[in-house]
Formats: structure tokens, C-alpha cells, sequence
């Protein structure tokens, strides 16, 4: 039988990310126009030193360098796996290199089913 994470939140999914020892329990926007892994509000990763930075077009095209993490993140029961998490905005984001992991049906903006 396969795994499967039903969110009637929609477009929202519980994750838990895993970053050196510091781990987050939060519930995370799908954005299919980001194309990275997963950003967090700068403000949940204060005190961490970031891995490297990162050069990043936003969605009406400027340009900004942001702090990036390594980690693992884990939604629902599915294996973690690693992640580059960038520090910006106001709201936790899965991108399309998280999404495209798995298979993700956007349930009539009802809920969101993902599959392995």
C-alpha cells in the first residue's frame, strides 16, 4: 500500500524540517511559481549560521542575495528528505524542488493529496 498526506487545508501542508538540531513544525504554503526548496520567515531562524548565500529572482524580477540552510524535511510519513531552505518572506513556502518529488492533486481547492 502507498503513503499518502491528505491536507484539507488548502494549499497548505504540514511539514517538519530539520535543520542542524534545530527542528520546526510548521504548516507550509505550496508555491508552484518558487522554484527552490522551502523559505522561512528569516525571523524562525535567527541565531543559526546559514550554509552559503544565494542569489534569488523574485516573481516581478528584482534580485536579492539570501541566507541559505541545509536541512531535511519531512511531510507526513514519507522519508525526509534534504532541502535548501532560504530565509525570506513572511510565510513558510514548499517550492517545486520539494513538489516535484512526489505526486501532488490539487483537490478542487479543497485539499491537497500527495503520493510517492
Amino acid at each position: 500500500m502507498s503513503q499518502q498526506l491528505v491536507s484539507s487545508r488548502f494549499p497548505y501542508l504540514p511539514i517538519r524540517l530539520q535543520i542542524r538540531q534545530a527542528t520546526y513544525e510548521e504548516e507550509a504554503l505550496i508555491d508552484t511559481g518558487f522554484d527552490g526548496g522551502m523559505a522561512l520567515p528569516p525571523f524562525l531562524l535567527e541565531g543559526q549560521e546559514p550554509d552559503l548565500y544565494q542569489r534569488w529572482t523574485l516573481a516581478e524580477g528584482s534580485q536579492i542575495v539570501a541566507p541559505v540552510y541545509r536541512g531535511m524535511v519531512q511531510l507526513g510519513e514519507f522519508q525526509p528528505v534534504s532541502v535548501l531552505v532560504i530565509a525570506m518572506g513572511e510565510e513558510c513556502l514548499i517550492g517545486l524542488d520539494i513538489v516535484n518529488r512526489f505526486s501532488v492533486l490539487f483537490d478542487h481547492g479543497a485539499r491537497i493529496v500527495v503520493n510517492l
